[in-house]
């Protein structure tokens, strides 16, 4: 497999990234309308809203998944590109702080699959069976699932454009 290729590839797996991020909600815009000290919640729109997190965190699982083995697929076509005589060190660094990001991401990703798992307020099926609790438990993943994005968004955006610099360095 030649540098191309493999910048291609690297380059597409960041857009994925890129994208997985910019569909992560931030409290407000996915519990709005469902503060303290509002009105009963409406359980349909809880529902919703409930079904609508756990979509988002079903991709930030595949993130993370995704995330525990990137060095193993990128590290070894750096050393390629090393060897054709390209700078590598922008790649290697933001590589290195997404990951650390992932890491410093990792509580919050763990909360929120906690919360998930507890769906309390919710039955199996995504029903509400308490709606305050059920409010409490959006908020709670809204919460969860933005500091995720606040600690991984940057750093994912850094790791796309150094491969898409070192792509242009490499035509």
């Amino acid at each position: 497999m030649n540098l191309q290729s493999w910048l291609k590839k690297g380059l597409f797996f960041a857009l994925v990234l890129a994208l997985l991020f910019a569909a992560l909600p931030t409290p407000s815009a996915s519990a709005k309308g469902l503060s303290e000290g509002s009105a009963p919640p409406d359980p349909s729109r809880l529902e919703k809203v409930w079904a609508r997190e756990r979509r988002i965190f079903s991709r930030v699982e595949k993130l993370f998944t995704r995330g525990d083995t990137l060095s193993e697929k990128i590290l070894p076509r750096l050393d390629k590109a090393d060897a054709r005589g390209l700078d590598t060190a922008a790649v290697r660094q933001a590589l290195s702080d997404f990951e650390a990001s992932l890491d410093a991401a990792r509580p919050s990703y763990e909360a929120a699959a906690a919360i998930i798992a507890a769906h309390e307020g919710f039955d199996a099926e995504g029903k509400v069976t308490d709606a305050e609790q059920a409010r409490e438990t959006v908020q709670s993943l809204a919460a969860a699932l933005k500091e995720i994005r606040a600690a991984t968004l940057e750093k994912g955006r850094s790791l796309r454009q150094a491969i898409r610099a070192l792509r242009e360095e490499a035509r």
